[in-house]
């Protein structure tokens, strides 16, 4: 048996727990864990790439943050219809074909961590999980200063401040 083979891992939710009106965070890897998210080009080629596969599903992102080695995203669905686990996988497929093109050494590992936010948790929790981030690798100090956090639909700024005091 060769043990070197990387599994994918599979979804432990049937795919209608990923449709609607819910927060999901979602956590991808670099395969082999590279540090390659410290590169502005690839952030800056990334993040139009997130914008898109979330609009096209009905879903926001309140907060991502690119680590050296992955990438956290929170995605909220903005309709009974929008779809969390297909706007992550849209973003996978394509930033995964940009690497292809442009970083050939580079991969996505298979698959993805989620967590499903229940009601009473409510999507903040992650959110500070996401931000404190950097902070608890000790890249930066405070959650403000890590260049490579954002949203799309949300003003950073506010949320940040929303979510720590």
């Amino acid at each position: 048996m060769n043990t070197n083979v990387i599994r994918e891992r599979k979804h432990r939710l049937p795919r209608g727990a990923y449709i609607g009106r819910r927060s999901i965070a979602f956590t991808a890897c670099v395969e082999g864990r590279m540090k390659v998210f410290n590169e502005p080009e690839i952030i800056s080629a990334f993040v139009p790439m997130l914008e898109k596969a979330a609009r096209a599903s009905e879903c926001a992102v309140p907060l991502y943050t690119f680590m050296p080695d992955h990438f956290h995203v929170l995605m909220v669905g903005e309709q009974e219809t929008s779809d969390l686990k297909g706007a992550m996988d849209k973003f996978k497929l394509l930033s995964g074909l940009w690497l292809f093109r442009c970083r050939p050494e580079l991969h996505w590992q298979k698959g993805y961590w989620d967590h499903i936010v229940r009601d009473f948790e409510g999507w903040r929790s992650q959110a500070r999980y996401i931000a404190a981030n950097p902070c608890r690798a000790g890249l930066c100090d405070d959650v403000f200063a890590w260049p490579y956090t954002g949203t799309i639909g949300y003003e950073l700024k506010e949320v940040l401040l929303d979510v720590y005091f």
